[in-house]
């Protein structure tokens, strides 16, 4: 089984928290699944390949424009990312707040989302790294948990607004985010 199937199984609303025990009685991923070492290797695996899809999106994004603009247009791939796929959504935003393994994962993989992202924001954004790693680690996890409970709340149809409101406010967030850190 690929990947993306197990991705599929893992998204599904109804998925039991153990998995393990689920897929090996389904006997659908075995070899797959023993490619891993435990279940904590394969949680994290479907993760990365999710949330490296979205920064390769993010990375071949037009850039350079005024920084609101280049912070829209990444967060508008985000929008359409989790619309295209909201399983996607249920992965990135929704799994690492109730399995401790996502969210020890996701959250040391935050301040290292973020640089990776401050390229494309250009030159405005070169700022970001000085505040230190524990600012960075701050603002990480205040933009993560904002933009968490804002993109998951809209592809779970609880946040009903439209597309382009979500991502003005999620501009909003993210520039007054760093503007604390430039202070």
């Amino acid at each position: 089984m690929a990947a993306a199937d197990v991705a599929n199984h893992y998204a599904h609303p109804a998925f039991r928290r153990d998995i393990q025990v689920d897929l090996t009685r389904q006997r659908v991923v075995t070899p797959f699944y023993e490619s891993f070492d435990n279940i904590e290797a394969l949680l994290t695996a479907v993760y990365d390949r999710v949330e490296t899809g979205l920064l390769d999106r993010m990375r071949s994004a037009p850039r350079g424009a005024e920084l609101r603009t280049d912070i829209r247009v990444a967060l508008e791939i985000c929008a359409d990312y989790f619309q295209d796929d909201p399983r996607l959504a249920r992965i990135l935003l929704r799994e690492p707040r109730r399995d401790d393994t996502l969210r020890r994962h996701s959250a040391q993989r935050s301040p290292a989302f973020i640089l990776a992202l401050a390229p494309i924001f250009g030159a405005e954004s070169e700022p970001l790294p000085a505040g230190g790693e524990e600012d960075l680690a701050i603002i990480a996890t205040a933009m993560a948990g904002a933009l968490v409970a804002l993109y998951l709340d809209w592809s779970d149809n609880r946040l009903d607004v439209p597309r382009d409101h979500l991502v003005d406010s999620a501009v909003d967030v993210v520039l007054a985010l760093l503007n604390t850190r430039r202070r």
